[in-house]
């Protein structure tokens, strides 16, 4: 995650990328997913396969707003873009991103409260699906999903609890 933040800052500061990085609260978050205004053609989404969540539509709004007052500062990073349609509708694609602020990760932390299998924070590279992030920071991430979602599994908090 570090080198994720620090090429943003290299390559802005040294002038190579062409616009701010995107800071989570200019998103229109519905749940886990959102817009940005203006950008019709993406859909940001916080699951990268799968849609197993143990929050209501309410409560991830909730979740998300109170972690983004907590992180101000918090970007987008985004992980992977699958096109999500055919024919005339083409041109819609879904991003898989993660949401960080320095060292800590939104979907980390949706996961150690049991919000999000862990399984449903990857993404199934195929012909259609690039990882935009070097692959370095995509497997040390899937290193601390495992242990997010371990510790949530062994509490029994969330999707883990008796209480579904």
């Amino acid at each position: 995650m570090k080198a994720i933040a620090l090429l943003l800052c290299v390559l802005h500061a040294g002038g190579l990328l062409a616009v701010e990085p995107l800071l989570a609260k200019a998103i229109q978050w519905d749940g886990d997913r959102g817009t940005k205004n203006g950008d019709g053609d993406t859909v940001y989404c916080l699951q990268g396969r799968g849609y197993g969540t143990q929050s209501s539509y309410f409560e991830m709004r909730n979740i998300i707003s109170e972690w983004l007052n907590e992180h101000p500062k918090a970007v987008i990073v985004p992980v992977a873009t699958v096109p999500r349609f055919e024919g005339e509708l083409s041109k819609l694609k879904m991003t898989y991103v993660w949401i960080v602020d320095g060292e800590e990760n939104f979907n980390i932390e949706l996961v150690r409260r049991g919000k999000f299998y862990r399984g449903n924070q990857t993404v199934i590279e195929d012909l259609n699906t690039k990882l935009l992030v070097p692959r370095p920071d995509y497997q040390a991430f899937r290193s601390r999903l495992k242990i997010a979602g371990d510790e949530a599994e062994r509490k029994k908090i969330g999707l883990w609890s008796k209480e579904k």
